[in-house]
């Protein structure tokens, strides 16, 4: 069937270039495949710049430790199969993802923005939807402080900072609830 030579096709083809895809991960793969790193992403939702731009990179708008959370995205995909975003799952960390990692446009958005990270980016990590916040809360208590960047290239096995180079550039747009 041309079902099937597509396929045939496509796997050989990914596996002359060189590409690997894990079992468990469906989603879309990011060229160049790289599942070593992830992209902590920081954005300054207070600053008045930031608000009438709608744009969330304005890290010089921001002073020390004031960086807002904007995701935690592997390096390797996005859009991947998993459960749907549930507020219950996360209860005992609400109170820090209102605080830390609040949706640009008010707190009205805060569950579509935490909703959009967790289908688009959480979902592949190897991580549960309740440790996915967690350490991303976490790695934005570490890195908050530095305010010469709002974007982090961590191993993805100890979250330790590599080379920002060793991580694909961001999206060019935000997320913007409608």
């Amino acid at each position: 069937e041309p079902t099937i030579m597509a396929l045939r096709l496509l796997t050989a083809v990914a596996m002359v270039a060189g590409c690997t895809a894990r079992s468990v991960n469906t989603g879309v793969i990011k060229a160049p495949l790289d599942d070593s790193t992830y992209l902590l992403q920081l954005q300054c939702c207070g600053s008045e710049t930031a608000q009438l731009n709608g744009t969330v990179t304005v890290s010089e708008s921001c002073s020390e430790g004031e960086h807002d959370l904007h995701g935690l995205w592997p390096n390797w995909a996005e859009n991947c199969d998993g459960p749907a975003f549930d507020p219950n799952q996360v209860e005992d960390l609400m109170t820090q993802m209102n605080e830390f990692w609040p949706s640009c446009k008010g707190s009205d958005g805060n569950v579509a923005f935490w909703t959009h990270e967790w289908s688009k980016h959480g979902t592949c990590t190897d991580l549960s939807m309740h440790d996915y916040f967690s350490t991303a809360l976490e790695l934005r208590a570490t890195y908050a402080t530095q305010t010469d960047t709002d974007q982090f290239c961590l191993n993805k096995a100890d979250f330790t900072q590599v080379s920002l180079d060793q991580c694909p550039p961001p999206p060019p747009a935000p997320f913007r609830p409608q």
